[in-house]
């Protein structure tokens, strides 16, 4: 049975280094809380220096899109 997480802000790096196996042997799902625990602080760096929220946004979604392409391909 795998663990089950459900505070995404509360993840301990094993719960992570968990996910990142997971998210390794193709259950992409698994990398969800994942972005959920960096998600604001990755966009709030980005924000700071572009200074537009869509830019930021875009930015974000594209850095976590190539993150989950580069976990998986391993």
């Amino acid at each position: 049975m795998e663990n089950t997480i459900t505070t995404h802000t509360e993840l301990s790096l094993p719960d992570e280094a968990v996910l990142i196996t997971r998210t390794q042997k193709g259950d992409t799902n698994a990398f969800n809380p994942i972005v959920s625990k960096y998600q604001q602080r990755i966009y709030n760096l980005i924000y700071q220096r572009v200074r537009n929220r869509e830019t930021a946004e875009d930015i974000c979604q594209e850095a976590f899109l190539k993150s989950l392409a580069s976990t998986t391909e391993l």
